[in-house]
């Protein structure tokens, strides 16, 4: 059995594979969110630091970000 911070490490890791994995897709992005998720995002997706909130919100950030950045897992 899993300690409880093993137990986070595997969730965290299990999760950002999940994101690196859904790409732009929002669909796939949104799967990974609740609908009240709040994200916060410091100089990740652009240059500057904001707080985006809802599912809707986060995912349409996310592919447009990961689009116009060029990024990749």
């Amino acid at each position: 059995m899993l300690d409880s911070a093993e137990q986070e490490r595997v969730s965290a890791e299990a999760w950002l594979a999940a994101l690196a994995g859904a790409g732009t897709d929002p669909e796939a992005l949104a799967t990974l969110f609740f609908e009240d998720s709040y994200w916060r995002d410091v100089v990740g997706l652009g240059w500057d630091i904001r707080t985006l909130t809802g599912r809707e919100e986060i995912t349409q950030a996310l592919a447009e970000g990961i689009t116009s950045q060029g990024l990749q897992s």
